[in-house]
């Protein structure tokens, strides 16, 4: 294991440098055409497309993947194909990061810029921002599973809390009906 020297004297074991590196885990390929260029992909390098119209996006399965859509090879990395714009008009490799708060302070602070923060459903937050030399490049957060499972569960028992509600208001207004029309 090669050391990298931090100050004098203070060495450090390389391989500790990549656990607190964050990693390139998305890529994106602005087009003109979507279908065209989702033709020249497949045909050319084999990738699995998958069209999200709701999103007006292409996600981009380079390797295999799991039943849930998750890489299973090694240091590959899947990406998307979707349409140029004003902010992405050249391929952008997307980073993955702990905290987009906190990346986006860094960015700003060492000279970069953002450009555009987004939440993305109830599954993460992305973020684009220019770096110090004009590359337009990505940011995604992934919200911890525990707390989508969380929010998924407290929407199963608001919408249980309401069915109840109204299931009981309904029953109410039977039972009024049933008293108006012994009065009758």
């Amino acid at each position: 294991m090669r050391l990298v020297k931090k100050k004098q004297h203070d060495y450090i074991k390389k391989s500790d440098l990549f656990f607190s590196m964050d990693k390139v885990v998305h890529f994106e390929i602005p087009v003109e055409d979507i279908e065209r260029a989702k033709s020249f992909y497949r045909t050319t390098f084999g990738w699995e497309i998958i069209g999200i119209p709701e999103m007006d996006y292409n996600f981009v399965h380079t390797c295999q993947t799991d039943e849930d859509g998750m890489i299973s090879e090694k240091g590959a990395i899947n990406g998307g194909i979707r349409k140029k714009n004003e902010i992405i008009k050249s391929p952008v490799i997307t980073i993955n990061v702990s905290d987009i708060n906190e990346a986006l302070f860094l960015i700003e602070k060492n000279g970069g810029k953002m450009i555009i923060k987004n939440k993305v459903g109830n599954i993460g937050f992305s973020a684009y921002f220019e770096d110090t030399e004009g590359n337009v490049i990505g940011l995604w957060q992934s919200i911890p599973i525990q707390e989508i499972l969380d929010a998924s569960v407290q929407e199963d028992i608001d919408i249980l809390g309401q069915n109840i509600h109204e299931e009981k208001l309904e029953n109410e207004k039977t039972e009024e009906k049933k008293v108006l029309l012994n009065e009758i």
